[in-house]
């Protein structure tokens, strides 16, 4: 069914983007074009406003940080802290997000693609119009998360966690979710596959008689 242009996902709104420079304030970023560059910010707060970022690597805490209309194309961020921030209009592309911290965090028109978040964390976080393609979500959290117009497509969510959080309308029919850790309610009205269908059963103690 086609998506109305009310809850159809929006790409960032990227202009022209200038290079990164020495002088620029890493506490604020606005304009730019960062490649190659290691970043961390001193007090935690982080404002990024139409950027792009390529291969760079964030180290430490960027709690709480506010990121609209941003890039993030073959960046590390691994066992970075992004707790409480809010991620608006933004796309992460082949990134590293093994055992990142973004609980509590907002999450609106955000596209997680061809990425690696292992062990991430994504409690209590408010998600709209956010997509997961084709990444690895082993063992990730979503635990009491509000959603709104989530998607998993061709993800691998083994042994994720899902608890309180509505999957009502979501499709997780083409990812893996062979041990995932969830309650009846929060799948709720989700669409799987008859196999995955049959691991659920098993997943709530249930036995199926042939």
């Amino acid at each position: 069914m086609k998506k109305s242009e009310k809850n159809k996902l929006r790409d960032p709104e990227l202009t022209e983007l200038r290079p990164y420079a020495s002088e620029d304030n890493k506490g604020r970023l606005e304009g730019v074009l960062v490649q190659g560059k290691t970043l961390s910010v001193s007090r935690g707060e982080w404002i990024v406003n139409t950027c792009r970022f390529e291969d760079c690597t964030f180290t430490g805490r960027f709690s709480p940080s506010d990121i609209m209309d941003a890039e993030f194309d073959r960046c590390d961020f691994s066992n970075a802290d992004f707790s409480g921030s809010s991620f608006i209009r933004v796309k992460f592309s082949h990134c590293r997000l093994v055992g990142s911290d973004f609980s509590g965090g907002t999450f609106r028109d955000v596209q997680i693609c061809d990425s690696a978040g292992l062990l991430a964390n994504w409690n209590a976080c408010s998600h709209n119009r956010v997509k997961f393609s084709h990444s690895i979500l082993k063992e990730a959290s979503f635990n009491d998360s509000r959603t709104q117009h989530l998607e998993f497509c061709g993800c691998d969510l083994t042994g994720a966690e899902l608890f309180h959080i509505s999957l009502n309308g979501v499709d997780l029919s083409d990812s893996v979710i062979d041990g995932v850790i969830s309650d009846p309610e929060s799948l709720k009205g989700c669409e799987v596959s008859f196999d995955q269908a049959a691991s659920l059963i098993r997943l709530f103690g249930l036995k199926v008689k042939a």
